[in-house]
């Protein structure tokens, strides 16, 4: 027996389950888009924040280097995981002694 509404746009049972598989993929689709979407929004960092931590390296770094300038750094994620990479320039490597 045919459904009123399967007669009227002329689907048959073979048809709906095309179409269920068709919205499953859309659905997992959607969801994985929005998972970019929330994954992309943590991996971005504020300018303010970016600076603030850049200070702090150049802060640390200055113990053990005379530094021309600030540092940059670059932030870039792949599969869930960071990759961080922080550049700085000095004029000199400052002596230090290790204590034993």
């Amino acid at each position: 027996m045919v459904r009123r509404d399967e007669k009227i746009h002329g689907l048959r049972r073979w048809d709906t389950a095309f179409f269920k598989k068709e919205l499953i993929m859309k659905r997992e689709d959607a969801l994985k888009r929005i998972s970019e979407v929330i994954q992309a929004d943590k991996s971005v960092m504020s300018e303010a924040c970016k600076a603030l931590v850049i200070r702090d390296f150049a802060e640390k770094f200055n113990e053990y280097f005379d530094l021309t300038g600030l540092p940059t750094m670059q932030i870039n994620c792949k599969n869930g995981t960071y990759t961080i990479e922080l550049v700085f320039e000095a004029e000199r490597i400052k002596k230090f002694n290790v204590l034993k």
